[in-house]
């Protein structure tokens, strides 16, 4: 094999990588119903050691289907 192909073998690896890591989340998310666009920033910060960040005024926080 030259160079080039060497090259675009491992590319496509990657590549291939990435869209299964996408396909295993998205299929996390479809197993756990979360609705598409309900993720909000900080929304998992309890699970850091640091805790939730402080909420936004006037902003309410949702986890998952209502």
């Amino acid at each position: 094999m030259t160079s080039d192909a060497l090259r675009t073998a491992r590319a496509y690896g990657t590549l291939v990588a990435v869209i299964a890591m996408i396909n295993a989340a998205n299929r996390c998310s479809v197993i756990t119903r979360m609705p598409g666009g309900a993720y909000e920033p900080g929304m998992f910060g309890a699970l850091s050691d640091r805790g939730p960040p402080p909420a936004r005024p006037g902003h309410r926080r949702t986890v998952g289907p209502r």
